[in-house]
């Protein structure tokens, strides 16, 4: 098997299209090498701002009327530790494995067209919104600054990581208030007269 040949090195891509017709035609493999810039994205609550410009390679390769794409997402993003709220960075190195249709008959086909990043009717991929959407899937669902971090005192909101407080951490619930009384009281109850 020969090398893919390069399609294109492209640095700082704002609107990188791909044409389905071209890509129907295609006999050798083709690999792009791109750098995303990228806007914040938020993902469940967290506001995830890229560090650098995450680099994307796709590797194409056709199969029959479908395109098989290989592909790496390297990247260093910035977003809040969910116990303390500080910042924190994650490096992010994704590898993946993806079908493009070709062809509207082919079973899967209809999914592939609904996605975000098919446009024009079907005729044109958008890589940044692709990059977008790959990248998407694979941000973690909760990041911490540290694996043991401490998170914030629930009574003063100290940084547990940099001070500790004198907080009473026994918390009651208001409305059993009144059975906590209960038992702090001496006489207690006896016989259901106080």
């Amino acid at each position: 098997m020969t090398a893919p040949k390069t399609l294109c090195i492209i640095y700082g891509v704002m609107n990188l299209k791909l044409y389905l017709r071209e890509l129907r035609e295609m006999i050798e493999d083709r690999e792009l090498k791109l750098s995303l810039p990228m806007d914040p994205l938020e993902f469940q609550g967290d506001m995830f701002t890229p560090a650098v410009t995450p680099a994307f390679r796709l590797l194409l390769h056709r199969e029959g009327t479908n395109i098989t794409v290989t592909g790496e997402l390297d990247g260093k993003w910035s977003v809040q530790c969910w116990r303390c709220l500080q910042p924190s960075a994650i490096a992010l190195d994704v590898t993946f494995e993806d079908t493009w249709f070709l062809k509207a008959s082919d079973e899967g086909a209809e999914d592939f067209l609904a996605s975000a990043f098919v446009e024009g009717d079907g005729e044109s991929i958008n890589v940044l919104e692709y990059g977008r959407e790959v990248l998407l899937e694979h941000l973690p669902m909760r990041v911490f600054c540290r694996t043991d971090c401490l998170g914030l005192c629930s009574v003063c909101g100290a940084n547990l990581n940099v001070e500790a407080c004198n907080c009473s951490k026994r918390d009651i619930d208001p409305r059993l208030a009144v059975l906590g009384r209960l038992l702090n009281d001496k006489g207690g109850v006896r016989d259901g007269t106080t």
